[in-house]
C-alpha cells in the first residue's frame, strides 16, 4: 500500500471519529438526565472530563453559579467541595463510585443532597465504562430530577394522614360511599355513635339496605345532585339515628376518586334537636304575633337604635286612630303622639340608666289631636338580633276624665251651704272624713234624683 493510501485512510479515520465524537457530544448535551463523564485516576479516584447542558442547569436552579469549565479537571474531593458537602456526605458518595469500579457494574441508588435552595431529590446511577482492555477506564454518573414528584407525594402523604387524622378525630360522621353502588367503603368513630352500628355492620352495605335514609326519594335526589354538581352542601335528610329514632341530618358531600372509582365522602351533622328548637321558636314567634295582634291593649314594638317602629296591633290601631301602614318604618315624634316630647326624652333617660318603667302615665295626642292619657309599660326585647322595646299601653283617658269629674262635683257640692240641721249633724262627729260623707248626704237631694226614683 503506497503512503499516499494509507495517509488517506488515516484521515478517513480521523474524521470518522470526530463524527462519532461530534455526535456523542450531541447526545450527552441532549440527554435530559444530569450527566459528568470522568476518567478514572489512581489516588483522586477521578477527574471530570465534561457535564452537559442538563446537569449544569439543574445545579443553577439549585442555586449554584457554576459553568462547564469550572467542572473540567477537577477531582472528586475537588467537586465535593464545589458543592460544600460535608465529610459523611464526601465518604458516602465515594463509597458508591467505589463500588460501582470494584463491582465493574452500574449501580442505581437514590439520593438526597441539600442546596442553597433546599433539598434536591435524584434517581441516580454510576456506570463504569471499560476500556479496550476490559479496565474501568471511566465512569459516568447520571441522575434524574425527581423532586418535584418526592415533594409532591410527601404533600399527598402529608394529605392523606391529615385527612384520616381529621376523619377519625371529628365529631361529626364522615363516611365514604362508593357513589354508583352506594356502599359503605369506610366510617368514622363519629358516624358509628350517631347510628348506633359497628363497622361491621357497615362496610360493605348500602345505606338502603340498614335503612338509614327514612324518604328513598331523598337520596336518589342527593345522588342526582352529586353526580351533576360534583358537592352538595347542607343538604336536609330524614334518618333513622341510633335506636332507631327519627332524626333530621345535614349533610354535605365531595365527589372523589378511589381506584378509579367515582366516591362520595360525606359529613353528616345531627341537627334534630337544633330544627325542633327552631321549630318550637318558629310556634312561640307565631303565638306571640297572634297574642299580640289580637291583643284589646295597645302595643308597640319599637327599635331602640332608632327609635322607628317595626310594629303595633289592632288595639293601638283603636285607641289611637293611626293605621299601621302610617307608623310603620317612622318614630314617635315623626307622627307627633307625644303631647310633650320631653316626657319622651325623660323615659328613654330613664331606661338608658337600666332603671325599670312600667306603669307610669304620659299624656299623647290621637290622630285627630284628641287627648290621650296612657298609662305605660316598656320591655328590653330582641327581634332578628335587633334591641327592640315592647310598650304595653293602658287607656285611661276616660278613668281620668271621670275622676277629674267627680273631684269636681265634689269641689261644687263642698262650696255649697248646708242647712242648720245638716251641719248640727256633721259637728257632731269627729272624723273630716265623716264630715265629707255628711255632706254628700246633705247635698244628695239638690244633684240627684230621689232615693225613691233610683
Amino acid at each position: 500500500m503506497s503512503t499516499e493510501s494509507c495517509s488517506s485512510a488515516q484521515s478517513e479515520g480521523n474524521s470518522t471519529r470526530l463524527e462519532a465524537e461530534h455526535q456523542l457530544a450531541l447526545v450527552f448535551n441532549s440527554a435530559r438526565d444530569m450527566m459528568l463523564l470522568a476518567r478514572v485516576e489512581a489516588g483522586v479516584l477521578f477527574r471530570v472530563i465534561s457535564v452537559n447542558r442538563t446537569y449544569l442547569e439543574t445545579v443553577r436552579s439549585a442555586g449554584f453559579d457554576f459553568a462547564a469549565a469550572d467542572f473540567e479537571g477537577r477531582t472528586f474531593d475537588e467537586v465535593s467541595a464545589m458543592f460544600g458537602f460535608g465529610v459523611a456526605a464526601t465518604a458516602l458518595t465515594r463509597s458508591r463510585y467505589e463500588q460501582a469500579l470494584a463491582t465493574g457494574r452500574t449501580l442505581e441508588y437514590e439520593e438526597v443532597t441539600l442546596t442553597p435552595s433546599g433539598k434536591f431529590y435524584g434517581r441516580s446511577t454510576i456506570t463504569p465504562i471499560p476500556d479496550e482492555a476490559g479496565r474501568s477506564a471511566f465512569l459516568l454518573y447520571s441522575s434524574q430530577d425527581v423532586t418535584e414528584r418526592v415533594l409532591a407525594q410527601q404533600a399527598l402523604k402529608e394529605s392523606e394522614e391529615k385527612f384520616a387524622k381529621a376523619f377519625l378525630a371529628s365529631p361529626d360522621a364522615i363516611s365514604v360511599h362508593e357513589l354508583e353502588s352506594g356502599r359503605c367503603v369506610d366510617v368514622n368513630l363519629g358516624y358509628l355513635r350517631l347510628f348506633g352500628l359497628t363497622r361491621e355492620q357497615l362496610i360493605g352495605h348500602t345505606p338502603a339496605e340498614l335503612g338509614i335514609w327514612l324518604d328513598p326519594a331523598e337520596r336518589a335526589a342527593f345522588v342526582e345532585l352529586l353526580r351533576r354538581e360534583g358537592a352538595v352542601k347542607h343538604f336536609k335528610a330524614q334518618v333513622r339515628l341510633e335506636g332507631g329514632r327519627r332524626g333530621l341530618c345535614e349533610l354535605s358531600a365531595e365527589r372523589i376518586e378511589l381506584g378509579g372509582r367515582p366516591h362520595n365522602v360525606t359529613v353528616l351533622r345531627d341537627i334534630t334537636a337544633a330544627a325542633q328548637a327552631e321549630q318550637a321558636l318558629c310556634e312561640s314567634e307565631e303565638k306571640f304575633a297572634k297574642a299580640f295582634r289580637s291583643s284589646p291593649a295597645p302595643l308597640t314594638i319599637t327599635e331602640i337604635a332608632t327609635g322607628r317602629y317595626i310594629e303595633v296591633n289592632l288595639g293601638f290601631e283603636r285607641v289611637t286612630g293611626f293605621r299601621r301602614e302610617e307608623v310603620i318604618g317612622r318614630t314617635s315624634l315623626e307622627i307627633g303622639i307625644w303631647e310633650n316630647p320631653a316626657d319622651r326624652d325623660e323615659m328613654l333617660r330613664h331606661l338608658q340608666s337600666g332603671s325599670a318603667v312600667r306603669d307610669v302615665e304620659f299624656r299623647f295626642r290621637g290622630r285627630d289631636g284628641r287627648p290621650l292619657v296612657m298609662r305605660c309599660s316598656f320591655e328590653h326585647i330582641e327581634l332578628a338580633g335587633r334591641a327592640c322595646l315592647l310598650t304595653v299601653l293602658e287607656d285611661i283617658t276616660e278613668q281620668r276624665r271621670t275622676e277629674q269629674a267627680l273631684r269636681e262635683s265634689e269641689e261644687r257640692v263642698a262650696s255649697t251651704p248646708s242647712p242648720s240641721r245638716n251641719t248640727r249633724w256633721s259637728s257632731r262627729r269627729s272624723s273630716p272624713t265623716s264630715s265629707r260623707i255628711s255632706s254628700r248626704a246633705g247635698a244628695w237631694p239638690r244633684c240627684c234624683t230621689t232615693p225613691r226614683n233610683m
